[in-house]
């Protein structure tokens, strides 16, 4: 009975002794639910997309857009559609770089750079040169041609005429559009 009493008196111990030693631990923390990611980005996912370069770094900054309209000069001083003061013919030396300079900083701060145009309103600047739609035509497709002689893509290309396009009615002069 002693080996009874003894075996008796072991488990008990062993049994105050587990539950002291289960009752100094802390508990399992709770198992967070596990939730399943759509292969499908919904709209949270969409606004979390960074935003798209601004179209003045997808140029090239300042060293691009000098090269576009470095080509745009070449391609529009000998285009025969441009005639009397809206030729481009008569732009050299100092007028040529003067002209340059406007015109890359003009794109550089409507395309979203940092740069100042010092220029004159393009309404002010094209008064009394009788551009015509012919002639607005004819300078759209030579900056389209240098823009793409410098692989700008079509999408920024859009882009940039789209930001150009408003200033149509600044350049033609009324008098030379026709009546329908």
């Amino acid at each position: 009975m002693d080996i009874r009493r003894l075996s008796i008196t072991g488990l008990v111990v062993l049994g105050i002794a587990w539950s002291a030693a289960c009752a100094a631990k802390k508990p399992p923390p709770p198992i967070e639910p596990v939730t399943e990611e759509s292969a499908d980005a919904g709209p949270e996912e969409a606004e979390a997309a960074p935003a798209p370069k601004p179209l003045y770094e997808r140029l090239g900054k300042k060293e691009g857009i000098a090269k576009v309209v470095d080509t745009f000069v070449k391609n529009v001083q000998p285009d025969p559609r441009l005639k009397g003061p809206a030729s481009f013919k008569g732009l050299k030396g100092e007028k040529l770089e003067k002209f340059k300079t406007n015109m890359v900083d003009f794109l550089c701060k409507e395309t979203g750079g940092d740069c100042m145009y010092g220029g004159k309103s393009m309404k002010d600047l094209h008064k009394n040169m009788k551009i015509t739609d012919a002639m607005w035509d004819a300078v759209v497709e030579d900056l389209k041609l240098a823009l793409t002689e410098n692989k700008v893509s079509e999408d920024d290309q859009k882009e940039l005429l789209e930001k150009l396009g408003p200033l149509k009615g600044d350049i033609v002069d009324p008098k030379t559009v026709k009546k329908k």
